[in-house]
């Protein structure tokens, strides 16, 4: 019956559709297939180019392999697609700090919090990038707001306590 339902499917499914892609390789990233991954996000946004979570997915992955400048052209990308997608400035700041850019990751963290001011990962990683630029009390800023507004957030108490030794 499987077999079935999945041939229906591809006699049904159009070549050119981007989420044929987007979906395989959605599901080679949750089982460690880098390559194939890869493979298939490049093939989505190859047919679309405006996918942008195409885009991030694939910059996800590169920054997980310490791909950092790919990571970065794919996150370049999206915010070209989306200029307000705060999540996409986020992940740029994340592969910029990666290359301790860290003026550029700031920029990216602080852009990403205009748009989400709640966004409390954001927050974190603008601490630790003010904090490697020796901007302690910028950072300590950071993370006691993060606090205040989640009491039970790990990483701003963990980095938090990294500053006080």
């Amino acid at each position: 019956m499987g077999r079935f339902i999945s041939q229906i499917i591809d006699a049904s499914a159009d070549p050119g559709d981007p989420d044929l892609y987007f979906n395989p390789g959605f599901c080679a990233e949750k089982r460690g297939k880098f390559r194939e991954a890869t493979r298939n996000y490049l093939r989505a946004v190859e047919l679309k180019p405006t996918f942008l979570k195409a885009y991030d997915n694939l910059g996800r992955l590169n920054y997980q392999h310490k791909k950092s400048n790919e990571a970065i052209y794919c996150h370049r990308q999206a915010i070209k697609i989306d200029p307000l997608s705060a999540r996409s400035h986020f992940f740029l700041g994340e592969a910029l700090l990666q290359i301790k850019k860290y003026s550029e990751a700031i920029r990216e963290f602080r852009e990403a919090l205009k748009l989400q001011p709640d966004f409390l990962e954001a927050r974190n990683n603008l601490g630790v990038a003010l904090a490697r630029i020796n901007k302690f009390s910028q950072a300590r800023q950071e993370w006691e707001n993060i606090l205040r507004i989640d009491p039970d957030f790990e990483p701003a108490r963990r980095n938090l306590s990294a500053l006080d030794r």
